[in-house]
């Protein structure tokens, strides 16, 4: 059956929620660089591209999505599926790549609201440099979250499985790796970690007959809508 695990599909954004050991992350992170202003500026700096995530590609993009395209596998209807699939991950790319964008040049402003100006000069700058290198994880995971569905949907667990380790091995990564570069480290880890979490679903979504090319279909479109 095609409905599979559709329910219950769901990607978070834990920057420092890690598995395979949950505590694993925040104790080497804390171990390098304690608690104090890098480690709140890295928690400041993370809201803005975890809420972009969940705006415009976590909850409602699982319920709204993913039930529709499973629907069109189950009847057997692989071309309006993958077109839907298409046209979907290009309006969630688009428009996250936009949000984050408009993130990135208001990064300070956006950091002296969420802080309300608590933050000094020095830990304002750090917060919306941080902001700025975790946004583009963001778009990668615009990708990446719609993959997780699609993948699910083909009957393929095992790379959806595998890539959220991938993802915390690259947070762990940049902690132990890249900490000469204090807690930016930590930031680029969690790129290097989405665009594992992006890379590792690629093959897996090549076998599934995936189409990517245009098709002459407009079921999809009104899907979509």
């Amino acid at each position: 059956m095609l409905r599979l695990c559709t329910w219950r599909w769901e990607l978070r954004w834990p920057p420092l929620s890690l598995r395979p050991s949950p505590a694993c992350g925040r104790i080497i992170v804390t171990a390098r660089f304690g608690t104090g202003a890098e480690y709140d500026a890295f928690n400041v700096a993370s809201r803005i591209p975890e809420l972009l995530f969940n705006l415009f590609a976590g909850g409602a993009l699982a319920s709204a999505f993913i039930p529709i395209f499973a629907g069109y596998l189950g009847k057997n209807e692989r071309t309006q599926a993958w077109t839907l699939a298409r046209y979907t991950a290009m309006l969630v790319f688009g428009v996250v790549a936009i949000g984050a964008a408009i993130a990135w040049l208001m990064a300070p402003a956006i950091v002296s609201a969420i802080t309300d100006a608590g933050f000094g000069p020095a830990q304002t700058a750090l917060a919306a440099s941080l902001m700025r290198v975790m946004l583009v994880s963001t778009i990668l995971f615009s990708v990446s979250g719609l993959l997780m569905g699609v993948l699910q949907s083909n009957g393929s667990f095992i790379a959806p499985a595998i890539a959220p380790s991938l993802y915390n091995l690259g947070i762990m990564f940049g902690a132990l790796f890249l900490w000469p570069l204090g807690m930016m480290g930590v930031a680029l880890g969690v790129v290097i970690g989405a665009a594992a979490h992006l890379a590792v679903q690629l093959p897996a979504l090549f076998r599934t007959g995936a189409r990517w090319q245009e098709q002459e279909c407009r079921c999809a479109d009104a899907a979509l809508r």
